[in-house]
């Protein structure tokens, strides 16, 4: 069964113009960790190893790419299609880093954790080149691509994540919770050499004691911890929040994950999980469609399972739908219709992207531009922002437009053109 609500944040009352469906993904004979995308490809890290699957092929088996036998917590990718992954043993507790460089995984780095929680937390993340690598769960960190360690934090603390920014790799934000149960996040712009101590007031988390994920739109953070969302507009000295459900003992979840659309950032989903079993025997999604100020929740149950414990979501999208997988005992996934921004009032307006796929460049032709200023956007599927341009059109001739693409990774991108409040988007492979 199903059930929808509505949450007012703000004055305005959200009506959904969407429809929704949930399916089955399948691994749910194992415990799922992570899950990150690759060319259209989903990678999920899990109780036995790293499995792979193209991400609307429901139907295809799983295929067991490494580290089958092993108890995989996070997946990285490099440049040249590397991979890093992170293996936890419990009892002796340690934290392995392996590296692909060719078809197999081999060992990295072997540390003893510091941290021995749960494995539901990402404590892996690296620069493309995979030079500077950060082992969280043992706060150790290297600049070599491993052939020197160093300890990253004296105080012992309760990670619960670490996170490079895909467009600043100097700029890594940590999170978790301190000995004394309050909320942390620490933030440095200098590829992890010092971070900073930000504080998080009390009016922001109103007795939230963890942070346990941080994403970025332009200039704004968005933090999710225990019931609680909240968005910082300043670099993290001053909060606001966007969400609170413990007035709702329905909704009250621990926020694990949060991720923006990949074809409207304006639209935030985030999922966890409860130790109230009432809510843990459901998926749950919440998600907003205006940036926070408005939030709908969304869950379901199937009658053969009993309990979720939901630990990732993975959102993609495709043909005007995102698709939001969740990770927990296996995978889910919840289907959502994403209504774009309304196109210009002058129908005439119409452009194409040539060649597409593409590698180094492509050629924007446009029929009928309109007139002021027009934004082209790249995304990548999970909603990040890879490249912007901006320009000023003075008539309503056609026009052709080069952006070069040569630096972006291969797979799959929503490209769009915005004029004032309406905006086209179509999808762009890049080879």
């Amino acid at each position: 069964m199903s059930r929808k609500y509505i949450i007012l944040i703000g004055i305005i009352l959200f009506t959904s113009n969407g429809f929704s469906q949930w399916s089955k993904q399948g691994l749910h004979h194992l415990r799922v960790h992570e899950m990150k995308e690759q060319q259209d490809t989903i990678y999920a890290c899990t109780s036995d190893g790293i499995f792979a699957r193209h991400f609307l092929k429901q139907d295809d088996p799983w295929e067991a790419v490494g580290l089958q036998g092993n108890d995989v917590t996070d997946v990285f990718f490099g440049d040249d299609g590397r991979m890093l992954a992170n293996v936890r043993t419990r009892e002796p507790f340690y934290s392995s880093v392996y590296i692909k460089d060719t078809d197999t995984f081999e060992l990295l780095a072997e540390h003893e954790t510091v941290y021995a929680g749960s494995h539901h937390f990402r404590m892996l993340t690296a620069t493309q080149s995979l030079d500077t690598i950060f082992d969280l769960s043992a706060s150790k960190k290297t600049y070599d691509g491993g052939e020197t360690w160093h300890g990253m934090f004296e105080a012992w603390v309760i990670y619960r994540f670490i996170r490079t920014d895909p467009d600043h790799p100097n700029k890594i934000w940590v999170g978790g919770e301190s000995t004394n149960l309050t909320p942390i996040l620490y933030f440095s712009e200098d590829y992890g050499e010092n971070f900073e101590n930000l504080p998080l007031h009390g009016n922001y988390f109103n007795g939230d004691n963890c942070t346990h994920w941080i994403i970025r739109k332009d200039t704004s953070w968005y933090v999710p911890g225990e019931g609680v969302i909240g968005r910082s507009d300043d670099g993290g000295y001053t909060w606001e929040t966007l969400l609170n459900t413990w007035g709702d003992p329905d909704m009250a979840l621990y926020f694990y994950d949060i991720s923006f659309s990949p074809a409207d950032s304006s639209i935030i989903y985030t999922t966890g999980d409860s130790p109230n079993t009432n809510i843990s025997e459901r998926l749950n999604i919440i998600y907003s469609t205006d940036e926070g100020k408005n939030w709908q929740h969304e869950w379901h149950q199937f009658e053969e399972d009993h309990n979720y414990p939901v630990r990732k979501m993975l959102v993609m999208h495709d043909d005007g739908r995102d698709i939001i997988f969740l990770g927990a005992d296996g995978i889910y996934a919840f289907e959502h219709s994403v209504v774009n921004t309304p196109d210009h009032p002058d129908a005439s307006f119409t452009w194409d992207i040539y060649p597409n796929p593409a590698s180094g460049k492509i050629c924007i032709h446009m029929q009928n531009p309109p007139v002021g200023q027009l934004i082209i956007s790249i995304h990548d599927l999970h909603g990040r922002k890879v490249r912007q341009e901006k320009f000023q059109r003075i008539s309503s001739d056609n026009y052709e437009h080069v952006m070069h693409t040569g630096s972006l990774n291969p797979g799959a991108y929503m490209i769009s053109i915005s004029h004032k409040n309406n905006r086209q988007t179509r999808k762009l492979i890049i080879q």
